[in-house]
């Protein structure tokens, strides 16, 4: 396939003038279980935004299409997604009510990856490097499309609920907190989140950032 998948689930439920909206840390600097890294700052985000639906389980027939969202890549977060429009269909509405119910908090980014590096051929001293296993870093990776699923893939995921508006410093540390107890993997971890990308719908305002 020329597209890879991996799964997070980090949602906030934000009220925005009036209207609840779901958002999504859908990639973020972590280390999956196959020790594969996605390299936040070089997402290409440019195809996505051309088409920006939010599908289920990462199939493609039309019909699966529940939304429309915004990306961003907030700093300290990492690839951000605001689900900014539900589809009227019953199909689309139930998904929504079990998102908004917290029964489903996991999405899923389909991509196309670009360059690769393998974690072993990295320098000892970068703090990438992993000395076993086959594990890559990807880097200028294409958005395909945004899923929401059921089951996450990453042994790591975890949820983020909160109704009050946070800044992105309380969610970075809140992702931070859960994926990474031992104080060093925190360190590397926020070493590796990514820099702010500048752009034009920018989601920084969500986080109060």
């Amino acid at each position: 396939m020329s597209d890879h998948r991996r799964v997070l689930a980090v949602r906030k439920s934000l009220t925005i003038n009036g209207v609840e909206r779901q958002v999504f840390v859908a990639s973020t600097a972590a280390s999956d279980r196959m020790d594969d890294v996605i390299d936040q700052a070089s997402w290409k985000l440019d195809n996505y935004r051309a088409n920006p639906v939010v599908l289920t389980d990462h199939d493609y027939r039309a019909g699966n299409v529940v939304g429309r969202g915004e990306v961003s890549i907030v700093e300290g977060v990492g690839l951000v997604l605001d689900v900014v429009k539900w589809s009227s269909k019953d199909y689309a509405q139930a998904v929504k009510l079990d998102v908004e119910e917290g029964i489903i908090n996991a999405v899923s980014v389909g991509l196309r990856p670009g360059r690769r590096v393998a974690r072993r051929s990295l320098p000892s001293t970068d703090p990438l490097y992993l000395a076993d296993g086959w594990g890559e870093v990807y880097y200028d990776c294409d958005l395909l499309e945004i899923s929401i699923v059921a089951v996450p893939a990453n042994p790591e995921a975890v949820a983020v609920r909160a109704a009050q508006r946070a800044s992105a410093d309380d969610i970075a540390d809140a992702v931070l907190d859960k994926l990474a107890h031992d104080p060093a993997r925190r360190g590397m971890l926020l070493d590796m989140l990514a820099e702010p990308e500048t752009v034009a719908n920018d989601l920084s305002h969500l986080f109060g950032a």
